[in-house]
């Protein structure tokens, strides 16, 4: 039998034909019904959908038939391919020179009659062919055609969807951001570890994530995270095999996969090449940024055989690492601690559904230092009279115990925000804050912190609103806090929002001014009612004569504009004295008082007041 030419297309068509990934599957009841309804209505007793490959015939279904493929060489379809939009007959094969000598006519199963219909793609394209055969010569009238057409066409309709349901699965396992693998790719690779364990040498698993990448968010916005995440996948990228998966989990967090790891002893190299990737030049904006990495390490199977357990190792570790109580491939690396998937876990699972929530709330004293006797200083020429008392309050910080320990903000308020999560726990903060603060022996102000999400959502002043409402809290005694990050980039949506609340009579702070992207522009621009100073201004008081000019500076627009300052952070006499000279009008540090329990604020207050009464004494 002479072999068949190769259609004009052939290239595209073989690549179209494996973007499909259907060759070498599974039957499927779609495909089986045709063929059998083939058999039936044709009354043949043979019929297959088969689909031609570089140099072979694979049969998706047959009937009537045995094996799952034939040399492409000996396939009747490979003719059949080359006229897309014909059915090929054959009525008599010992009659036809293409197939006179083919071995299924001259022996078993003794083929005498093919009609085959080309199965095509969405774009044209014969992948393949419905066909039938019979051992009798025979021809087809033209409602037999069309019967053979039509079942063929419904074939092209099934492969058409079974293309796409294979696009939509491709594309759940593809990060979109960055073309890395999904968590899903990651737990597919992790079944089938579990289903076929490594044999040659071990698999390791290695999570990482970019330090600072809140920070370059913040700085460069979103646009600019989304660019440094593409970057960092295209140079993790370059460092892998072919045979090893990259995965992007969330935010700035990956995962690899690299096969073939004899020894633990290789993890520490494989690190070493992630970090020098990362160490070429980046630059956003003409701003060069620095591409610093976390890696946590495990080896499956020398540090466990169970995959997920290698993943919770390798996590663990990286979570140590973070934290600075871990090197991150150290084989005592603490299995107890929770690491950030698993964190993570545990946070959706605290929020989702709402009522369960294991968080409780801690308040620190805010003091104001009105009683303190001011006097003129070149910095503050107009200071404002003392206020006896005036201006205490506590602001509601969350804390989430487990396990015995206290779970850091730090670590999954980020997570709550990339998680989509923050504004279920902004709301619960709130809510259960302003129901505290309500029952207080004192009418003191209270603090709360907003996201930046929340504002960019909408909706915030029902949200504040409405738990005023719920709590019998007097609107006058809230004050919402917002960061800097909002003003950056929502403009627009923290105006309108900073506006509604106050008009509902709740104050406005700028917390953490200085920390970031500080401009004495928002002051003026907002209608703030405080500005929070930034630690980070506050701890460099007395040793940096530009950060007391920036400080008073600060203080002096903001009286000039009838706002309060409040000094976040305060922690040494000394600061409190150099806070209290440039006329700032509120205090908060560990130097006053600790975050403490609901019960324990009239005597956290009544301690703090105690501290700034013996600063008066030193000062005057």
């Amino acid at each position: 039998m002479p072999a068949a030419p190769k259609p004009a297309n052939e290239a595209i068509r073989l690549a179209r034909l494996r973007a499909l990934n259907i060759l070498d599957t599974a039957p499927e009841a779609v495909f089986d019904g045709f063929t059998r309804l083939a058999c039936s209505v044709l009354q043949v007793p043979v019929a297959a959908f088969s689909l031609i490959d570089a140099d072979r015939q694979w049969f998706k279904s047959s009937r009537g038939m045995e094996g799952t493929e034939t040399p492409r060489d000996e396939a009747f379809c490979a003719y059949t391919i080359l006229q897309p939009n014909e059915v090929t007959v054959v009525a008599d094969a010992r009659l036809d020179p293409r197939f006179a000598d083919h071995p299924g006519v001259t022996g078993s199963p003794g083929i005498r009659f093919y009609a085959g219909a080309p199965v095509l793609d969405r774009n044209g394209f014969a992948l393949g062919a419905l066909w039938v055969v019979d051992h009798a010569p025979r021809e087809l009238d033209m409602q037999e055609l069309q019967h053979l057409t039509d079942l063929a066409a419904g074939i092209s309709a099934a492969l058409q969807l079974h293309g796409a349901v294979q696009t939509l699965s491709e594309a759940g396992r593809t990060d979109p951001l960055t073309g890395a693998g999904s968590r899903a790719a990651l737990d597919a690779t992790l079944a089938q570890l579990r289903e076929a364990p490594p044999r040659n040498g071990g698999t390791a698993v290695l999570l990482l994530d970019l330090d600072g990448f809140r920070q370059i968010n913040d700085r460069f916005g979103h646009a600019g995270g989304d660019a440094t995440l593409q970057e960092m996948a295209t140079r993790l990228r370059r460092t892998l095999r072919p045979r090893d998966l990259l995965v992007r989990l969330a935010g700035d967090e990956f995962a690899l996969v690299c096969h073939g790891i004899a020894t633990p002893q290789a993890l520490p190299a494989i690190e070493g090449r992630l970090r020098t990737a990362m160490a070429d030049t980046f630059a956003l904006d003409g701003v060069v940024v620095p591409l610093r990495i976390s890696i946590g390490s495990a080896l499956l199977p020398q540090d466990n055989a169970d995959p997920e357990a290698v993943l919770a190792l390798a996590d663990a570790r990286l979570y140590a690492r973070k934290r600075g109580t871990g090197d991150g491939t150290a084989a005592n690396a603490p299995l107890a601690s929770p690491g950030r998937i698993r964190l993570r876990e545990a946070l959706r699972e605290a929020l989702l559904p709402p009522g369960r929530e294991p968080f409780t709330l801690a308040f620190q004293p805010v003091i104001g230092l009105g009683e303190l006797r001011r006097a003129p200083t070149p910095w503050n020429r107009n200071p404002p009279p003392a206020r006896a008392g005036g201006g205490h309050g506590l602001e509601a910080l969350i804390r989430w115990p487990s396990d015995g320990r206290l779970i850091p903000p730090g670590d999954f308020i980020p997570m709550a925000e990339e998680g989509g999560l923050i504004s279920h726990l902004d709301r619960w903060v709130l809510f259960r804050a302003c129901a505290i603060a309500a029952l207080w022996p004192r009418p003191w102000s209270l603090s709360v912190n907003i996201s930046a999400a929340n504002v960019a959502l909408g909706g915030m002043e029902e949200m504040v609103r409405e738990a005023l409402a719920t709590s019998g809290l007097p609107a006058a005694r809230l004050t919402v806090e917002l960061t800097e990050t909002v003003l950056v980039h929502e403009r627009d949506g923290a105006l309108a929002a900073i506006q509604s609340l106050r008009d509902l009579g709740v104050g406005v702070a700028l917390d953490d001014f200085g920390g970031g992207h500080a401009s004495l522009t928002y002051l003026h621009r907002f209608p703030f009612s405080v500005v929070k100073v930034d630690r980070g201004l506050v701890r460099n008081l007395g040793e940096d004569a530009r950060a007391e000019a920036v400080l008073a500076t600060v203080v002096e627009l903001g009286h000039t504009l009838g706002v309060p300052v409040v000094a976040e952070g305060v922690e040494t006499l000394r600061e409190l004295q150099i806070l209290h000279r440039l006329g700032v009008d509120r205090a908060q540090g560990f130097l006053l008082a600790r975050p403490v329990p609901e019960n324990q604020v009239a005597q956290a207050i009544e301690a703090a007041i105690g501290v700034v009464a013996g600063a008066e004494i030193i000062i005057g």
